[in-house]
């Protein structure tokens, strides 16, 4: 069974994301994504990020298949996976 995160899950860790930033004083701006098709489209309209926070099975293409995607355009990305799959745990 293929789960990706809930909204309210997407939203805790965003805000946990937030908080640890904002604690060290990083200038910072995170926006969640339902997709990685939805990020990608973000992405070739010129949006760029620094950091990617990735959940491991996503319906489409998976977070893992675009990290790899992701290395071939840019190598210094920071890359982090989540998951609710118990298959990855």
């Amino acid at each position: 069974m293929l789960r990706t995160l809930s909204a309210p899950m997407q939203g805790g860790i965003c805000a946990i994301q937030e908080d640890i930033l904002r604690g060290r004083n990083v200038e910072h701006e995170g926006r969640p994504f339902s997709s990685t098709e939805n990020l990608e489209a973000m992405m070739r309209k010129g949006a760029w990020f620094n950091l990617f926070c990735l959940d491991i099975c996503m319906a489409g293409k998976s977070g893992m298949e675009f990290a790899w995607e992701l290395r071939s355009w840019d190598e210094r990305a920071g890359v982090f996976f989540i998951t609710t799959a118990a298959t990855h745990i």
